[in-house]
């Protein structure tokens, strides 16, 4: 009775330590999935990205040969050009001045005067000085 028993626990043992292998091969191989799909899912944005790149550096090569083409066929679009270039400029040094006004301060002539009082001067005073 004793041999039955030894060979009943041998094989117990034995299937414990196949279950045990299968679980370890399940999981090694669940590992590695998970890994492939990580790195498909980088290498599939790295190939949106390259994509995206291509895609917006071919659109401004086409604005580009768009402008040069508009250029050559009426050079008064680079007149328009430093138009809108000054009006930039212009723009950005914008604030409110003594005059209560906003425009260029460069332009007011109520500072360029320096007088603290420039909103409050009658608009005769003015007329006189021009």
């Amino acid at each position: 009775m004793k041999a039955i028993n030894s060979k009943v626990e041998q094989e117990q043992l034995r299937l414990a330590a196949e279950n045990k292998l299968l679980t370890v091969e399940a999981e090694q191989k669940q590992k590695v999935a998970i890994a492939e799909a990580e790195a498909n899912a980088v290498k599939a944005k790295a190939d949106g990205d390259a994509y995206a790149t291509v895609k917006n550096a071919t659109a401004n090569a086409e604005a580009l040969r768009v402008q040069a083409s508009a250029i050559t066929s009426s050079p008064q679009i680079l007149e328009l050009k430093r138009i809108e270039v000054e009006m930039t400029k212009a723009g950005r040094t914008a604030e409110r001045c003594l005059c209560r006004r906003t425009h260029s301060v460069l332009q007011c002539r109520r500072r360029s005067l320096g007088r603290a009082d420039a909103g409050t001067e009658p608009r005769r005073a003015l007329v006189a000085e021009k």
